[in-house]
């Protein structure tokens, strides 16, 4: 419990040293509990009086509670002590989740009792925006780390904005071995905008698997390529173009039928 002792000395300096320890020991009990209770034979025992020790002592001992045994200074610090923990246990989330800037950017808020308490809610604010974007286990290396990688660098802002809302979808452990497989294929289509493959999640393609049928046509297309060459052979031998015509008769002139009678 925080004691600010030039403010107590000079609210409590008519008090008696029995009223004093009274006090003290009530506002202790107060910053333990959270209250007190409203009762005098409790109190008389917190106060480790009498009932006609704290008959006595209650007048000059009550005026610095509001009704209901509230104290108002120590309302206050039990606000900004419970402020303060939030603080440091988000903190601690963070740096867990691989966020160690924004991490100890919350450290030093909280520690930051002297400062008004809208700026520090105003500077969180404006933190956890920036911050929200991803989200573990990614990090901001990540998004220099997609540009890099990604085969086609149009429209940075757009794709880091669509890079935000991905972080969410997927894991770094998808989405970059995937980009890896998008940025080496050997098809002849053009690559996308990195925004549209993030927006359309295309970190979920799957390879074209490898069946029969390119194959097949690539035979077929092997056979016909060797029909017309034959066809082309034939035509040659017809016209007289090869100079040694398949099973052409030597006494025979090119162009000629040898008909035997």
């Amino acid at each position: 419990m925080p004691l600010y002792v030039a403010d107590y000395l000079r609210d409590t300096r008519r008090l008696t040293a029995a009223e004093h320890g009274a006090y003290l020991l009530l506002i202790m009990e107060y910053w333990t509990a959270g209250e007190l209770p409203d009762d005098d034979r409790q109190l008389a025992r917190i106060a480790c009086m009498s009932a006609s020790e704290w008959r006595k002592a209650k007048p000059n001992v009550e005026v610095f509670f509001a009704a209901g045994w509230q104290h108002k200074r120590i309302n206050a610090e039990l606000a900004k002590s419970a402020e303060i923990s939030s603080k440091r246990s988000a903190s601690a989330k963070l740096k867990g989740s691989k966020n160690p800037a924004i991490a100890e950017q919350l450290d030093t808020h909280a520690g930051a009792t002297s400062q008004p308490q809208s700026q520090v809610t105003s500077s969180l604010r404006s933190e956890r925006t920036r911050a929200s974007a991803l989200v573990a286990p990614w990090i901001e290396a990540d998004r220099e780390r997609f540009w890099a990688e990604f085969p086609n660098k149009v429209g940075k802002a757009d794709a880091m904005k669509a890079f935000d809302k991905a972080s969410q979808k997927t894991t770094p452990d998808v989405l970059f071995p995937a980009l890896n497989r998008y940025a080496k294929k050997t098809d002849d289509r053009p690559f996308c905008n990195p925004a549209t493959w993030l927006n359309q999640e295309r970190w979920l393609d799957q390879p074209a698997a490898t069946n029969g049928t390119r194959n097949h046509n690539s035979q077929r297309r092997s056979a016909n390529s060797d029909f017309f060459a034959g066809m082309s052979s034939v035509a040659k031998d017809i016209a007289g173009h090869d100079p040694t015509p398949r099973d052409a008769d030597p006494e025979v002139p090119l162009g000629r039928v040898n008909i035997e009678h």
